[in-house]
């Protein structure tokens, strides 16, 4: 295995382990620091997000998350390309009950692979409609810290 593959499947751990982590200097870690963030499927109508802007977004979620789990059930690394691909279930307790969602991750690396350049987060938009509705409505009534949305 080249050098460039096994840094970026270390890099792609990095990922992970930040999000199970639940804190926001884990999730930034392993990020370039020009690094973009999109969230999606594209009808979600989500912003591109540079590390400050989801450092900030982040935080309004990781106030609502607690218990936060990652299991990676597929992964494809191409490193000529400096991509990898993976398939994701999440979940965490919050206030509003259980949080279970799915995710594809589309990595990209820098040129060593030690750093994630652009992050493109595929998820169940319907559920995570559904499941936002009912986190919005707590913090509506003065159940959360900050609003959601306030970042976004």
């Amino acid at each position: 295995m080249s050098t460039t593959l096994a840094n970026m499947k270390h890099t792609a751990q990095a990922v992970c382990d930040g999000y199970e982590r639940w804190g926001v200097d884990a999730v930034m870690a392993p990020r370039a620091d020009d690094c973009i963030h999109h969230l999606g499927p594209k009808s979600l109508g989500r912003p591109l997000r540079n590390n400050e802007q989801y450092r900030a977004y982040f935080y309004t979620l990781q106030t609502l998350f607690q218990d936060f789990k990652i299991e990676v059930t597929d992964q494809v690394f191409d490193g000529d390309q400096k991509k990898a691909a993976l398939h994701v279930f999440g979940s965490a307790s919050s206030p509003v009950g259980k949080y279970e969602q799915e995710y594809t991750w589309f990595l990209t690396f820098n040129e060593d692979g030690t750093k994630v350049k652009r992050l493109e987060e595929m998820i169940d938009s319907s559920y995570l409609a559904e499941f936002f509705k009912r986190l919005h409505d707590y913090v509506e009534v003065g159940g959360g810290k900050v609003k959601l949305g306030q970042t976004q």
